[in-house]
C-alpha cells in the first residue's frame, strides 16, 4: 500500500520480469490512500485496484492493467487508454475514517513524534496539508518502543497500564499471553510487518490481542499476528 505520498511524476506500479507480454511484471491489486498523484499510472498486470482519498492529476492516465478500479472519497479520475476495458466503481466521500498513525521526526527539534490522525466524516481528497491541527502529535517520553526478543507481551502490558503508546519495530514478537489493551486512546503501531505470534509454548489463548470493551479512540495499524500450536479463537478480539 501506499499512504500519504505526492507524486509528482508518474507511478509505475509493477516491474518488468522480461520481454514482450512480460514487460509490466506479475502484479494482482494494491491501495493507494491520502495521496496526490500529479501523472499517470501505470499499472501494470494489476487486476483490481483501491484508491482512497486521492487527488489525481488531470494527466493520471491509465496504462495497461487495472481492469477494475474503485475511488474512495477521491478527486479526480483515472482516465483509459483507447480500446482498454477499465471499469470504476467511484464513492464520491469515504463516510467515516481515522487514518493510520504514523512517526515523523521535527529536524529543528531533533525528536520523534507520534502523530495520530483523528477521525474524520464525509472526506474527499487528502488532509495533510490543510487539517495539521487534526493530528494529535506525542512525544515519545509516552511511547514505549518494543523491541524482538527484549519486550514481552508482560512488558507490553505494563507500559499500556501505565497509558504509553506502543511502537513495535520489525521482528517477530512470540507472545506466551495476550496483549491487553484496557485504555482509550492507545495506539499499538507495528514497523516494517512487525508480527505478533503466539509462541510454540502458549497455552490456548481468547485472543492474541485484545480491546477491553467500552473504549475509545484504540488504533491497531501495521502488524501482522499468526496463532500458534495450542490455537485460539481469535487473533485480536475487540472488547
Amino acid at each position: 500500500p501506499l499512504r500519504k505520498v505526492h507524486i509528482r511524476g508518474q507511478l509505475r506500479l509493477s516491474g518488468p520480469v522480461g520481454g514482450g507480454i512480460y514487460d509490466w511484471g506479475y502484479a494482482s491489486g494494491g491501495f493507494t490512500a491520502d495521496s496526490k498523484i500529479d501523472g499517470g499510472v501505470e499499472f501494470g498486470g494489476q487486476q483490481q485496484y483501491c484508491t482512497r482519498n486521492a487527488e489525481i492529476g488531470d494527466e493520471a492516465a491509465y496504462k495497461h492493467g487495472a481492469w477494475s478500479n474503485v475511488l474512495i472519497g477521491s478527486k479526480g479520475m483515472y482516465k483509459s487508454e483507447a480500446g482498454q476495458l477499465a471499469k470504476e466503481t467511484v464513492i464520491e466521500h469515504t463516510e467515516r475514517i481515522a487514518e493510520k498513525p504514523y512517526i515523523m521526526f521535527e529536524e529543528c527539534e531533533n525528536k520523534y513524534y507520534l502523530m495520530i490522525p483523528r477521525p474524520e466524516v464525509g472526506k474527499r481528497g487528502v488532509s495533510w496539508e490543510r487539517y495539521s491541527n487534526d493530528i494529535e502529535r506525542v512525544d515519545f517520553e509516552n511511547v514505549y518502543v518494543a523491541e524482538e526478543g527484549a519486550s514481552s507481551a508482560a512488558v507490553i502490558n505494563a507500559k499500556l497500564a501505565e497509558g504509553k503508546h506502543i511502537v513495535l519495530t520489525p521482528g517477530i514478537y512470540k507472545i506466551t499471553e495476550p496483549i491487553v489493551i484496557g485504555k482509550s486512546n492507545a495506539v499499538l503501531l507495528g514497523l516494517g510487518l512487525a508480527t505478533v505470534e503466539q509462541a510454540d509454548e502458549a497455552p490456548y489463548m481468547e485472543s492474541l490481542i485484545f480491546v477491553r470493551d467500552g473504549l475509545e479512540g484504540v488504533r491497531i495499524a501495521g502488524l501482522m499476528v499468526q496463532g500458534g500450536q495450542a490455537g485460539s479463537n481469535a487473533l485480536i478480539k475487540w472488547g
